[in-house]
């Protein structure tokens, strides 16, 4: 995945709007119900990292960074309808964060996967409109961070890291479409740190000492779109 996506909350401001205007005009439906009903949510993700690893410049002063968190994600849910107002979720997902901005000279990547359990309450607005507020714990299993600055005459980073457990909290608007169909918006701010178990510099083996990589961030914000399906 090598998509980057620079003004997430306008995206989520512009969501958010679209099913509150379509609440607004939709025709009459029964208040949807989620008691006891399991559900299957595929999303997409994209967002942007708390802390930032500078690794150089460009030409026009610009600063190049990549972040431990963030990126482009993707992933699928599962989740039931425990009562009227609690539901519990178990979520598989992938990220990738690149190296920003982008330079012809260097490349830069940090990818990880992730399980999450997040139990959520469900606040009904309206027949078809519903909050959901939620927190929860996560297992991440980290990639590599791979620095390629051999085209620059620099040197090629990967860096291995640990796995690690995490903490989230998430907030998301749900749309019905139908008793059986929604729409969801949200915004996921999530915590972990990752630490190093192993690194190479142009290929000769060693760890990278002090500093951000050897303990790396991995905490962000992600604005998150899916489409979920209730039986």
């Amino acid at each position: 995945m090598t998509l980057q996506f620079r003004k997430p909350w306008l995206t989520a401001a512009f969501a958010v709007c679209l099913m509150m205007g379509v609440n607004g005009t939709a025709s009459a439906m029964e208040a949807a119900t989620t008691i006891g009903k399991f559900r299957v949510q595929p999303y997409l993700s994209f967002g942007r990292g708390l802390e930032k690893i500078e690794i150089g410049t460009t030409t026009d002063g610009d600063t190049v960074s990549i972040s431990g968190g963030g990126g482009a994600g993707i992933g699928i849910a599962a989740g039931y309808g425990l009562s009227r107002n609690i539901d519990i979720d178990l979520t598989f997902g992938y990220a990738e964060t690149l190296m920003t901005p982008a330079v012809e000279n260097a490349d830069g990547s940090f990818d990880r996967t992730f399980l999450l359990v997040t139990l959520k309450y469900r606040i009904p607005v309206s027949n078809r409109f519903h909050i959901k507020l939620g927190a929860g714990a996560g297992y991440y299993i980290p990639g590599e961070l791979d620095l390629d600055l051999s085209q620059g005459g620099g040197p090629h980073d990967i860096i291995r890291y640990e796995n690690a457990a995490g903490a989230h909290a998430v907030a998301e608007f749900e749309f019905f479409f139908n008793q059986n169909l929604a729409i969801n918006a949200g915004l996921k701010y999530y915590s972990v740190t990752y630490k190093e178990s192993s690194g190479a510099r142009d290929g000769i083996p060693g760890y990278f000492t002090g500093g951000q990589i050897e303990r790396l961030d991995g905490s962000g914000f992600d604005f998150m779109l899916s489409l979920a399906k209730y039986f």
